[in-house]
C-alpha cells in the first residue's frame, strides 16, 4: 500500500505543481478565467489566480514531506472540491466559460470532464490523507505517478477534443 500511496502523492503533486505553472504561463487567460468562474469583478482575478497557485505549490510541496502530508492532501481535496463547486455552478447556469484545464485554446471552454475530473481528485485526495500509510518513494513511485499524469492530461485533452469533432461533423 506504501507504493501505491507513494505513486499518487507524486501524482497529486505533479497535477497541483503543473496547475501552478500554467498559472505563471497562461496568467492573463486564467486570471480572466478566475475571476468569471469565482463571479467576480476581473480586478480580483490576478489575485484569485496568485492565491489559488500558491496554495497548489504549497499543497504540493506538503504532500511530498511526511509530517505535513495530511494536511497536503487536505488542503489539496480542498481547492479541487472548491473548483468543483464553482465549475459546476457555472454548468449549471448554462454558461459556456474557459475553465483553465487545458493548455489549448481559450475558446473550447469547458470540457465534459471537468466537474468530475475536479471532484474525483478531491475524493481521492481526501481519501488518501486519512490513510496512516506512509509513502514508499522511489523510481517505481515516480514513474507510476507521472503514468497517472500522462493519463489524466490525455483524458482532459480528448475530453476537449472529441465534442468538438462531433459538432464539426454535424
Amino acid at each position: 500500500m506504501g507504493l501505491v500511496a507513494a505513486s499518487l502523492d507524486i501524482f497529486f503533486a505533479l497535477v497541483l505543481l503543473g496547475a501552478a505553472l500554467h498559472k505563471l504561463v497562461s496568467f492573463n487567460r486564467l486570471a480572466a478565467a478566475s475571476a468569471r468562474l469565482a463571479g467576480v469583478s476581473a480586478a480580483f482575478g490576478p489575485i484569485l489566480t496568485c492565491c489559488a497557485a500558491a496554495w497548489e505549490v504549497t499543497s504540493a510541496l506538503a504532500i511530498l514531506f511526511e509530517p505535513s502530508r495530511p494536511l497536503g492532501l487536505a488542503a489539496a481535496a480542498v481547492l479541487w472540491g472548491a473548483y468543483a463547486v464553482l465549475t459546476w455552478r457555472v454548468k449549471l447556469r448554462g454558461q459556456a466559460f474557459d475553465c483553465g484545464c487545458t493548455f489549448g485554446s481559450a475558446g473550447r471552454g469547458a470540457d465534459p470532464l471537468t466537474v468530475p475530473r475536479a471532484a474525483g481528485l478531491s475524493l481521492a485526495a481526501a481519501g488518501l490523507a486519512l490513510l496512516p500509510v506512509p509513502p514508499q518513494f522511489g523510481v517505481t513511485a515516480i514513474l507510476a505517478g507521472l503514468a497517472f499524469l500522462g493519463l489524466l492530461v490525455a483524458a482532459g485533452e480528448l475530453a476537449a477534443v472529441i465534442p468538438m469533432s462531433r459538432r464539426l461533423s454535424q
